[in-house]
């Protein structure tokens, strides 16, 4: 596939992407009436979920639980910003090489905040086989990066990617992209999955 084929596909997977992100807005949203008014199924499935990936259950009290409810949503919404700037069409999604050897995307950690042109950048060669759910959570992570400014906590210098996102502390999993990612990617399940999905 060339480049310009690879880009039209990823800048029609920024839908499929916006919609995750979407998701994770209507969890949080439904997070934050199970913290004053817990009993609901919906509601107390998503709080579960809040805490599954943010480890909420750590804060003490429920206004800093609400306080950090706030922060992942100004994230996410901040992403949402990104998103439809892509869409109106421009360029913030782009080809090149990796920086480091394992990279199979990246993107300047709040670039956004300065519309860095450089936005989200895909190594072709390891990204033009994937199907469109890896590329879709690929972008979602990066937009975290990008848009969200969230970087990576590490455990013993390496990334804490998939799994390991669920067995961070509270302040780890707040600095974590993928934290995020993961997130939005289970939101969108049926909420019968949020609990184990991975």
């Amino acid at each position: 596939m060339d480049k310009e084929k690879f880009l039209a596909k990823a800048r029609k997977l920024v839908a499929e992407a916006d919609s995750w992100r979407k998701s994770a807005d209507n969890v949080l949203n439904w997070a934050s009436i199970a913290l004053g008014s817990p009993g609901n199924k919906l509601t107390d499935s998503a709080l579960m979920l809040v805490d599954r990936c943010f480890k909420i259950s750590e804060l003490e009290n429920t206004g800093r639980k609400r306080i950090l409810l706030m922060r992942v949503k100004e994230t996410f919404k901040t992403v949402a910003e990104f998103y439809a700037e892509v869409t109106n069409g421009n360029q913030y999604l782009n080809v090149g090489p990796p920086v480091r050897p394992d990279d199979i995307a990246y993107a300047l950690v709040n670039g956004w905040a300065t519309k860095d042109k450089s936005g989200l950048t895909f190594v072709l060669a390891k990204c033009e086989t994937k199907k469109d759910l890896d590329l879709t959570d690929i972008m979602m992570h990066e937009s975290i990066h990008f848009a969200g400014g969230i970087g990576h906590f590490e455990i013993e210098g390496v990334p804490a990617y998939g799994e390991k996102v669920f067995t961070l502390r509270h302040h780890q999993a707040m600095v974590n992209a993928s934290s995020y990612a993961y997130f939005a990617y289970i939101a969108r399940l049926e909420s019968w999955q949020w609990a184990t999905a991975t």
